[in-house]
């Protein structure tokens, strides 16, 4: 069970998610990715930015959407803005809301994990070049 609280809408005519980087274990705190959306006739309209650290996540997010999004979710990418705009029938609402929701988590697991890899490749990478300090250390030794 994750500390981390889960990102949460709103039930409100307009709202906002967003998924920052402040609840993670990480340098700075940037936004992730930015959904927002709002009702308008029998149709909710809305959007997801993503932040500029994070533009590489979306391939990730286009892959997430396709393996189980609500019939009625239409997607529009825009790749210039690291944006993607959507709509879809009102009567789905509490489905997309989970949908996003359960995307938010899955980017956050995602970056967790890229956060974690990164410190330990580090970490492998300072130990081998202990390693080579010492052998090399060693091998003067024995020929002095």
């Amino acid at each position: 069970m994750s500390a981390i609280a889960s990102p949460k809408f709103h039930s409100t005519g307009s709202t906002v998610l967003t998924l920052s980087t402040s609840a993670l274990p990480l340098n700075g705190d940037f936004d992730v990715l930015k959904i927002s959306f709002q009702e308008a006739g029998n149709m909710m309209h809305g959007n997801c930015q993503f932040g500029q650290e994070f533009v590489s996540l979306i391939p990730l997010f286009r892959g997430l959407i396709l393996l189980g999004k609500p019939k009625t979710l239409s997607l529009i990418y825009d790749h210039l803005n690291s944006k993607v705009f959507f709509t879809c029938s009102l009567g789905e609402k509490k489905e997309v809301e989970l949908f996003f929701e359960k995307i938010s988590k899955l980017l956050k697991s995602e970056i967790r994990f890229k956060k974690l890899l990164a410190q330990i490749i580090a970490s492998r990478k300072r130990y081998q070049a202990e390693q080579q300090l010492i052998q090399k250390a060693l091998h003067q030794k024995n020929w002095d």
